[in-house]
């Protein structure tokens, strides 16, 4: 999609181009004698309104630049906290999860029939 509105804004823009060089052209491109106070001037501004435009899109490319740049790394970031709190919390519920079930830990001494019978019969009361 963006390849396509860029070639068409290309198209668009050379058109536009052709069209302003063609009737530049076709004008007739004169420079007259009588540069007085008000013709300098209005170069000028026009010199200075291009300059400040192209700076204005530098800085518009800076920021696009930046945001980007910002965005990535805050994704980085985000996935580093999000991996490393995951897995604490899964070896803390793990933990947890095996101190309520200790018949489940490996190598653990199964218990005794004593201890069998008194978790039994402090069930029934």
């Amino acid at each position: 999609m963006r390849k396509h509105a860029l070639g068409i804004l290309t198209v668009v823009n050379v058109f536009f181009f052709l069209v302003s060089l063609t009737a530049f052209l076709a004008r007739g491109a004169r420079f007259e004698a009588p540069w007085d106070g008000p013709a300098v001037v209005t170069v000028a501004l026009a010199a200075a309104t291009l300059v400040l435009a192209a700076v204005a899109i530098g800085v518009a490319l800076l920021t696009i630049w930046g945001y980007t740049t910002l965005r990535e790394h805050a994704e980085n970031i985000a996935k580093n906290a999000a991996s490393e709190t995951a897995e604490t919390v899964a070896i803390r519920s793990t933990l947890a999860w095996l101190e309520r079930n200790p018949l489940l830990v490996p190598g653990a001494n199964p218990p005794d029939g004593e201890s069998v019978a008194d978790a039994y019969s402090g069930e029934s009361q």
